[in-house]
């Protein structure tokens, strides 16, 4: 009997990666770390062609029935509280890019993509093994566990995210804090709603800009909840993953910001907060029977809602271009770090540019200000037509 493919991890990358695996046709092994799944991450976005992975992992209509489509983004100066630009997302980008653009919790795309390889006859999930330590030999990967658990397997797909063990034991750079921290918050939208008009109203996804913070906030959960999101500038890694937070940790980045902003924020009395780490990607992915995915290989910054959906593109071209040679595995490994390579590149160099342009001051702030309300709405969105436009199904 052949080895099944290993994937460490049962993220969004690993379980999107077992689910367009075992439909070509490949016995899939997940190995989580974890006894239980989690809801870390609170709100995610996911834009069209995120959706379009989506659908070619046959996924896209039980993700929308979990799904709010926001009607535009608005941006607002966070200084001042104008709004500088709104420009439309639904319908406009089905339009556009035959997807829609969504946003819904984290725990939600879990939960699908979860059920989905549970279904799926050719994976198997083993929860409570973490990768500590692999072998890759000529016809076959074993991987072992701390506790002395062993699997064996034809090829190991690292998918266990931003400090990846696989990563670290390929000798690659390991993550490094970026100066930023993030805090997140849920809070039903009815408070919002029923309170003075503000953006935070809006059926948007809302973007706040000033030199010290920026504040994204849309619906979840079918508009009955609302994800904010706070990006403030902090000493690097001066907070671990998803500690608990307060508004008066918020208070000293508010000053200066627009009152509008100020009470809605310190109106929630609950937040988490981490510090923002990100990674080089110029390590090899692949190398002999393994391969780094999603956030194993490329974590990105914040700043342009793509780390999950790349790691969707990335299950979806991995399916596509294993199943070309399914019998010599090792060759379609470094092909898909080709094909992919160029593609999210580009997209973290956007995020790191989006990171700039938001928490700009002095003169450039004003200039990009005047910009954002000068342009035409319709011009932003063909702006994205290389990144939303994209086709996964497309070699590159």
């Amino acid at each position: 009997m052949a080895h099944p493919i290993l994937i460490s991890g049962a993220g969004i990358a690993g379980l999107a990666a077992a689910i367009a695996l075992t439909a070509k046709g490949f016995s899939v092994r997940v190995l989580e770390k974890r006894k239980e799944f989690s809801d870390a991450g609170a709100g995610i976005q996911i834009g069209p062609n995120g959706v379009k992975a989506l659908a070619a992992l046959g996924l896209r209509e039980a993700v929308e029935l979990r799904a709010f489509r926001p009607t535009a983004l608005g941006i607002h100066s966070a200084t001042t509280g104008r709004t500088l630009t709104r420009f439309g997302l639904n319908p406009a980008t089905e339009r556009r890019f035959c997807a829609p653009y969504l946003t819904l919790l984290r725990s939600d795309l879990q939960s699908v993509l979860h059920d989905a390889a549970r279904a799926a006859p050719g994976v198997t999930i083993v929860t409570d093994f973490e990768v500590s330590a692999f072998d890759s030999k000529a016809d076959d990967v074993t991987v072992s566990s701390p506790d002395g658990g062993r699997e064996s397997g034809s090829v190991l797909i690292g998918a266990d995210g931003l400090w990846s063990q696989i990563r670290l034991a390929q000798k690659n750079p390991v993550p490094v804090a970026s100066g930023y921290a993030a805090f997140r918050a849920l809070t039903p939208r009815t408070t919002v709603l029923d309170g003075p008009p503000t953006p935070f109203c809006a059926p948007d996804v809302g973007l706040w800009l000033s030199r010290s913070v920026h504040v994204v906030h849309y619906p979840v959960s079918l508009g009955e909840l609302l994800n904010i999101v706070v990006i403030v500038k902090a000493p690097s890694g001066s907070y671990d993953w998803d500690q608990a937070g307060a508004p008066a940790d918020l208070a000293p980045h508010l000053v200066g910001c627009a009152p509008a902003l100020v009470a809605m924020l310190r109106s929630i009395p609950e937040w988490r907060r981490w510090s923002v780490f990100a990674q080089p990607c110029d390590g090899p992915w692949a190398s002999g029977r393994t391969l780094r995915i999603g956030d194993a290989a490329h974590p990105m910054l914040p700043f342009l809602a793509q780390g999950a959906v790349m790691a969707l593109e990335d299950a979806v071209v991995l399916g596509d271009t294993l199943a070309d040679t399914p019998d010599d595995l090792l060759p379609a490994l470094a092909r898909f770090e080709s094909l992919r390579r160029r593609r999210v590149a580009r997209v973290v160099q956007a995020s790191q540019r989006n990171g700039m342009i938001y928490h700009m001051s002095g003169p450039a702030g004003v200039a990009r200000d005047f910009a954002l309300r000068w342009l035409r709405p319709e011009n932003l969105l063909i702006r994205f037509d290389w990144l939303y436009g994209y086709d996964v199904r497309r070699t590159e």
